[in-house]
């Protein structure tokens, strides 16, 4: 399987955002998120975004906002998100 950066992008940030599950942190921001993929926020805003559109993820404002996944880390396959993002 041929990833694009976008797309090795947003599986780096899902896996990110799979960590966290797991403690009790409300989220990671987007900037935490690039810090950790050594991405742009700019970049990574558009990928999260689409993330968002496909239901993988959900954002909330605020002091305790930040990105998070929709459903269990064991639930979502690396097929389903480089589809939605590479098409």
């Amino acid at each position: 399987m041929k990833l694009t950066s976008r797309g090795e992008l947003a599986l780096k940030a899902m896996l990110e955002l799979a960590k966290v599950e797991r403690t009790a942190a409300p989220g990671l921001s987007a900037a935490e998120i690039a810090r950790r993929c050594n991405a742009s926020v700019k970049f990574l805003e558009q990928v999260l975004a689409h993330l968002k559109a496909g239901g993988f993820v959900v954002s909330r404002l605020g002091a305790r906002g930040g990105y998070r996944l929709t459903r269990d880390p064991e639930q979502i396959f690396v097929g389903e998100v480089s589809r939605l993002i590479d098409g």
